[in-house]
């Protein structure tokens, strides 16, 4: 992997785990510089996800890397919900639909989420002039008392 990773934290004790996770936060946010085309974006989580089945604290980064993609998801910081899947089946495949269940919730949840604010503005797009928007998650998959934004 030619792209130099930098821990989200900077932190001199960040373990391989943690800059990983990091890095492909760095990746799939909005602002990411490194992206410049779905198969160059592909080739990368493709390179990551290598990456990934050489470290041995998985347990560890699926946690870390579940706290980030709560943080962009529920700040709206994701670039796209495709590659956040693209990424997540790439982890599926190497360890199975158990290990990646919560997070895949969390990308469902936002799924039915955006729905059901699309309904509401639909539905009273001519009776108010504020624009609200609600994100209906279940705690399960968030638990929002650890994701502060």
């Amino acid at each position: 992997m030619n792209a130099k990773i930098e821990c989200e934290n900077e932190k001199d004790n960040a373990t391989p785990t943690d800059m990983l996770a990091s890095y492909m936060d760095k990746l799939l946010k909005k602002d990411a510089k490194e992206k410049s085309s779905e198969s160059e974006l592909d080739n990368v989580l493709s390179e990551c996800v290598f990456l990934f089945k050489h470290i041995r604290d998985k347990d560890v980064f699926i946690e870390v890397y579940k706290e980030l993609l709560a943080k962009r998801l529920l700040s709206s910081k994701s670039a796209s919900i495709d590659d956040e899947k693209n990424a997540l089946v790439k982890i599926k495949v190497l360890q199975g639909a158990n290990f990646t269940s919560r997070v895949e919730g969390m990308l469902n949840d936002m799924g039915v989420a955006a729905t059901g604010n699309k309904a509401y503005h639909t539905a009273t797009s001519d009776l108010y002039q504020v624009s609200v928007g609600v994100w209906s998650v279940l705690f399960v998959y968030y638990e929002l008392g650890i994701y502060v934004l």
